[in-house]
């Protein structure tokens, strides 16, 4: 194999292996969108909603325990819901100044 054909056989495995970790990464994030987004809904920061979902020992996206706040923000983009982010945003933003 000529070391042109082996490049762009890497090339195409990697892009392979990257669509498919997305669309099940894109798969649990709809599973578990709407208990992010209720937790949301009840005011949660984006912070302690991975604090919570550490706390109920539910799986991540990468399949890990540990939850942080931009795999939280990972499962509201994947899952169509990140205009609502803002909304979080704003109502912390209020909360601290008053």
């Amino acid at each position: 194999m000529a070391r042109r054909d082996w490049r762009t056989h890497f090339k195409q495995g990697n892009a392979a292996s990257w669509a498919a970790r997305l669309k099940r990464a894109r798969a649990r994030a709809l599973d578990l969108a709407p208990l992010v987004c209720d937790l949301r809904d009840r005011g949660k920061s984006v912070a302690a909603i991975a604090v919570e979902l550490t706390r109920m020992e539910i799986e991540n996206l990468g399949g890990g325990n540990k939850w942080h706040p931009a795999t939280v923000r990972r499962v509201f983009f994947l899952s169509g819901e990140e205009e609502k982010l803002s909304v979080i945003a704003n109502s912390t933003a209020i909360a601290q100044r008053t």
